[in-house]
Parts: structure tokens; sequence; C-alpha cells
């Protein structure tokens, strides 16, 4: 049985990045629209991948907000990403203080 229908216009994209997600655990039921930024296979698969961990936690966890908090403590804790947010340079200069090299 279907829980959910979405209805997405890919317009003059390449690629449709956008995706939904469904989850039901004990009776919590979890839907999940993602807005995938780009338009590339990376942003599609990333983005659908998200929205399915995402619906996922918030079942599980019976509250989205803190379904959303484990998930974003996931990706920020993935080796990848650590030491990769940077301030922009014009915003360091401004500040008086030297580029990261």
């Amino acid at each position: 049985m279907r829980t959910h229908a979405a209805f997405q216009l890919i317009g003059d994209r390449s690629h449709q990045c956008d995706a939904t997600a469904t989850y039901t655990h004990n009776d919590a039921r979890a839907y999940v629209l993602c807005d995938g930024i780009g338009s590339s296979d990376a942003v599609r698969d990333w983005t659908r991948t998200a929205a399915r961990r995402l619906a996922r936690a918030a079942a599980l966890h019976a509250d989205a907000e803190a379904g959303l908090r484990a998930v974003y403590g996931a990706y920020a804790a993935e080796p990848d990403r650590a030491g990769q947010v940077r301030r922009p340079a014009h915003r360091l200069r401004r500040r008086g203080r030297r580029r990261p090299r």
C-alpha cells in the first residue's frame, strides 16, 4: 500500500534532485521532502539517501526534531566532512585576520 504521493517537475535540469520518503515505526509515521540543490548524479543520490535516513530516524525517535538532530550529527561526524567548513576569505580579511593556508 502506498503511503504518500508526490509530484516533481524537473524543468530544464538534467537531474531530478528533490526526494521524498516515508517511514513508519510503531505507529509513528514520518514524511520527508528534501530539496536537492544542484543537478548531478551525486546531488540526486545524496538527497535520496538523506530523505530515507531522515524519515527512518524521525519515525524511530517518534519525533521529527530528534530524528533530524540524530541524522545531522551522523553527517557531521563523517571523516569526509571534518575541517571542510571555513569562513570565506573576504570575511576573514575584513576582520584583520589572515586567510588560512
